[in-house]
């Protein structure tokens, strides 16, 4: 009976282990799919990103003001060189997936680079917009809803369709490489 009763409890354990450890996986997971929400400022947004009506691109070249919003609000600090370009619907499709994907980001990690945004994406849906604005030197990128910051990320995984992609609409541009 003793023996019986020890075999028991081991299979309990593990399987409670097992249960633990499936959970901290999921949450690990659900963490990071709650991080690319908040990014694009919600459930909204990220509909608007993957279900736009129209996407629009813009090539940017920094103007500076130095006036504190150089880094927390890029509709500032530069001008419009080129655009819009209108998306085409096979990109619009691939950028929205690519963009809300977990594994499009390097979680962990800080950059010692201060951004030089060279592409924005706009996409609409309804009255909602969303910007996102790419550094293609640094693949860092910075997210505004409806005129206001709502996250931003590092790109990293994510960077070959990015440039591809700003190749595409920008295809005579010498500084998209």
């Amino acid at each position: 009976m003793k023996r019986n009763a020890k075999v028991i409890v081991g299979i309990v354990l593990t399987a409670a282990l097992l249960t633990t450890m499936l959970l901290i996986r999921e949450g690990l997971s659900l963490g990071k799919h709650s991080s690319v929400t908040r990014m694009y400022g919600g459930a909204d947004g990220l509909r608007t990103v993957t279900q736009p009506t129209k996407v629009e691109a813009f090539r940017l070249k920094p103007n500076f003001k130095y006036d504190d919003t150089a880094f927390t609000d890029p509709n500032n600090n530069y001008d419009v060189i080129a655009g819009p370009v209108s998306v085409p619907e096979n990109i619009v499709n691939e950028l929205g997936t690519s963009l809300v994907s977990t594994q499009s980001y390097e979680w962990d990690i800080a950059k010692g680079c201060m951004p030089q945004f060279g592409v924005r994406l706009s996409f609409q849906r309804e009255s909602d917009q969303m910007d996102v604005y790419l550094c293609l030197d640094c693949q860092i990128l910075s997210v505004m809803r409806n005129g206001s910051v709502t996250g931003g990320g590092n790109f990293d995984p994510m960077n070959a369709t990015l440039v591809r992609v700003a190749k595409s609409l920008f295809p005579n541009d010498p500084e998209i490489k």
